[in-house]
């Protein structure tokens, strides 16, 4: 895997100052007694400001803050979260079997805090920079899933660069520890505490910055979307304060550029470079998902010039697994339930269908249901195969726009 050129990302600072930020539903701002960390970095990747969010940068013809610059977003994010070496050394609270990090990304890819993203989507026509004018990539953002929970084991030692988590990255999806990476693939990475990630020009994690995503373009694979967060002693509501802020900023700028001037391949920015996250910084809520409630950062709302931590646009639906893993033998079959859900609105008509990787079979029926229904998803394993995923695609519309969602199943076949 080599680096993108593109490679830059708005970095996270952990321990916000929870400043209050009220949801749709009602809820409020979590305590406010977590004090920001962060330093602002070098300008060569744009860093967090501590204690407070950016001022946004307004078009004074069109009165927009956040402008499209032509790339793509993350539709429907699969996250995995991943743990950089033995798990016993990471941090409990992201650990937890309940009401860990795994369960609040189960519960906010599925949840009103992805819902206000499709003010984000993509099928307009580039807005600002050198692509102004071009079809945009017609992406839709819509709820998503938490697949499963992986552990890196031939990691580095000691503290590590940039370079070196692309590396061992790309060395695990060869070696099948992480399944390829597609569209809506996002690796989010927890380090143990005592690990350093040092970024080329813009210092370390936990004294320059905090946390940050980026995208890599491989040279035989499909481009990696992922979130490297590390522990810099922030409770567990500081650590999803900040991984929400990552999270949302991947998903409306997958493919985030460096400085203060965005263009191609940058999705969604105001005209100084700041993403939907830094526009809120210091802003958090919760928001109640089937897993618990949680701390969230708020997200610039481009309709209110506000910002939010929950809205919904417009109708719309999601696919997810009842359970996300499935483990079958070779020559044997399994099922999996499939859910969905209609989003704001009644039901809708859905179609499903399925794609399963080479050594593995897989059946959904029925391939008709009205969103809130069920379906059975049978996975039957011709080879041997570690890590590799079976994606439902659920088409229905958005609005009045056709529309795909997905969801992954983790199969490990043996």
């Amino acid at each position: 895997m080599t680096r993108s050129i593109f490679v830059a990302a708005s970095l996270g600072i952990l321990g916000f100052s929870l400043v209050g930020c009220s949801s749709d539903d009602g809820t409020s701002a979590d305590d406010a007694n977590e004090v920001a960390q962060g330093i602002a970095g070098a300008r060569g990747v744009p860093v967090d400001f501590p204690a407070k969010s950016r001022t946004p940068v307004v078009d004074t013809a069109t009165a927009a803050t956040m402008k499209y610059f032509g790339g793509p977003v993350i539709a429907n994010p699969k996250v995995y979260v991943v743990w950089w070496g033995d798990p016993t050394k990471i941090n409990p609270v992201l650990t937890a079997a309940k009401g860990g990090i795994a369960d609040f990304f189960a519960g906010i890819t599925n949840s009103k805090y992805v819902d206000g993203f499709n003010e984000y989507d993509t099928a307009i026509t580039t807005q600002a920079g050198s692509h102004a004018g071009s079809a945009g990539t017609g992406q839709h953002i819509g709820r998503g899933n938490y697949v499963g929970t992986r552990t890196l084991t031939a990691i580095p030692a000691g503290n590590v660069t940039d370079d070196q988590i692309q590396a061992t990255i790309d060395a695990a999806i060869t070696a099948g520890t992480l399944p390829a990476a597609d569209d809506n693939t996002i690796y989010a990475l927890y380090f143990p505490p005592g690990v350093t990630i040092t970024l080329t020009g813009n210092g370390s994690s936990c004294s320059s910055f905090g946390a940050y995503h980026f995208a890599t373009t491989e040279t035989t694979r499909h481009r990696a979307y992922y979130l490297v967060m590390p522990d810099c002693g922030s409770s567990f509501k500081g650590f999803t304060d900040v991984t929400s802020h990552e999270l949302a900023e991947a998903m409306t700028d997958a493919v985030p550029t460096p400085g203060s001037n965005p263009d191609y391949p940058q999705a969604w920015n105001d005209s100084g470079g700041s993403e939907v996250g830094d526009l809120c910084e210091g802003t958090s809520g919760t928001v109640k998902t089937s897993l618990g409630t949680f701390t969230v950062q708020g997200f610039w709302d481009e309709a209110s010039h506000a910002c939010k931590v929950s809205r919904a646009y417009t109708k719309d639906f999601n696919v997810a697994f009842a359970k996300n893993a499935l483990s079958v033998a070779v020559g044997a079959t399994a099922t999996a339930q499939v859910t969905t859900q209609a989003v704001k609105g009644g039901g809708q008509a859905l179609k499903l269908s399925v794609v399963a990787p080479a050594g593995v079979t897989a059946t959904i029926s029925p391939t008709q249901i009205t969103s809130g229904g069920t379906a059975t998803v049978t996975v039957k394993a011709t080879s041997a195969a570690s890590a590799v995923q079976v994606i439902v695609h659920a088409d229905g519309t958005t609005g009045t726009a056709a529309q795909t969602h997905t969801a992954a199943l983790l199969v490990d076949a043996h």
